[in-house]
């Protein structure tokens, strides 16, 4: 979730892919990515309240759930955290990231562990990654409050086995001009992560300028990197081997937040995106494309799936609304693939009590999905912040051409 200085979530979600030997698929799956199409009879979605965590990742490693994300509010978690995160909003404070572990999707999670906190020390400017997510390091970056965003962990498997967090600091690639993805060394998938031990990467081509996001798809010893662009286009970057990158992929624009899993009926990778790019939006569609070689390359290599009906920039839609929320990913779980959704409360300041939703993927659809949708209410505590502050119910964000006009 990415957001730059051109706009809410401008730049979307960077996507690490990770490749697999035999069989193809995504970092934390199993070996059956590909998802049949749900049953009419169930509701296969899954709705996550409850939890400070957004704009993430869901892991499966053995019979837990690792679910990543940034979060919103103090909490018991991180005393250093004294009030929310808004974005934009350079007096609030960045609250960090965490993790939260379960046996089932459905819960019950536990209480988020703190990754890296806002008192974290960002040593590419020797300063807490408060200062550096928030504008406020007095070097290159201006008090914003862009804050940072998308924490994804990547297991290596082959070589050291190592874990690795990684991350979006919009500030480093805005006003200081350089890569603004970080990575940080973990002991394991629920940390802790040393932050002595980071690095920003280093490639060229496709993302390695103003790219965002994070999520993984591997091939041998091998990772390509997907990523939303400064100008709303997609790229990837081959992050091993011969570093292939590739621009402008599927001829998209205007949009974010790439996804990647591969479809063992289809027999192809498939790539979701948020249709339109937008940030915190309410309703916005996924829309995809699919490539049927496996070296993951090649600008002109993606076809776009047409719509079929329905609104939207042309492209098919498989949730043209996404109950209100807007896609930010693909995670593998139990061998299904599912969007990730984060359901945004739609306010400045309420965004902690945001719930997630995972919308099952499988062959890409002929026409648009809309699975029932869960009631999504303001917690007790959002409706009492919100009388201290004087309004009588949610605040609607601006559009991402509103917060353009005023950045």
């Amino acid at each position: 979730m990415w957001k730059s200085a051109n706009g809410p979530r401008a730049l979307g979600r960077l996507v690490i892919a990770v490749f697999a030997c035999i069989p193809l698929g995504v970092v934390g799956s199993s070996a059956h990515a590909g998802a049949q199409p749900a049953q009419a009879q169930e509701d296969p979605t899954i709705t996550i309240h409850g939890l400070d965590l957004h704009d993430g990742q869901i892991i499966q490693q053995g019979g837990t759930y690792y679910f990543y994300g940034t979060m919103y509010a103090p909490d018991d978690t991180d005393s250093n955290c004294t009030q929310p995160f808004v974005w934009r909003d350079a007096a609030s404070q960045w609250c960090g990231f965490g993790v939260s572990t379960a046996q089932s999707l459905k819960g019950p999670w536990s209480a988020p562990t703190v990754l890296i906190s806002n008192t974290t020390e960002d040593y590419a400017i020797d300063q807490p990654f408060e200062q550096a997510c928030m504008g406020r390091d007095g070097t290159f970056a201006l008090p914003n409050g862009e804050g940072c965003f998308e924490p994804r962990m990547y297991h290596q498997t082959w070589g050291n086995q190592k874990w690795t967090l990684w991350f979006n600091v919009p500030n480093n690639e805005t006003y200081r001009k350089e890569t603004g993805v970080f990575q940080i060394s973990c002991a394991g998938p629920a940390g802790p992560c040393d932050p002595q031990e980071w690095s920003i990467p280093t490639y060229s081509g496709g993302c390695a300028d103003e790219a965002t996001g994070l999520e993984v798809v591997a091939r041998g010893h091998t990772a390509v990197l997907f990523c939303a662009t400064i100008d709303q286009t997609l790229a990837e970057t081959e992050l091993g081997g011969d570093g292939i990158s590739a621009s402008d992929l599927g001829g998209l624009t205007s949009v974010e937040s790439p996804g990647v899993y591969y479809d063992h009926v289809l027999k192809a990778w498939v790539l979701t995106y948020s249709d339109p790019n937008c940030g915190y939006c309410a309703g916005t569609g996924t829309g995809f494309a699919t490539h049927s070689a496996t070296n993951l390359t090649g600008d002109d290599a993606w076809a776009v799936l047409a719509n079929t009906g329905g609104a939207g920039t042309g492209q098919l839609d498989a949730s043209t609304s996404n109950c209100g929320g807007q896609p930010g990913g693909v995670d593998i779980l139990g061998g299904r693939a599912y969007e990730q959704v984060d359901l945004w409360a739609g306010t400045s300041w309420g965004e902690a009590g945001s719930p997630t939703r995972l919308e099952p993927l499988g062959n890409p659809p002929a026409t648009a999905v809309q699975y029932p949708c869960p009631s999504v209410r303001l917690s007790g505590n959002e409706l009492r912040d919100a009388v201290a502050k004087g309004v009588d119910g949610p605040q609607s964000l601006p559009s991402a051409n509103e917060a353009e006009g005023r950045a």
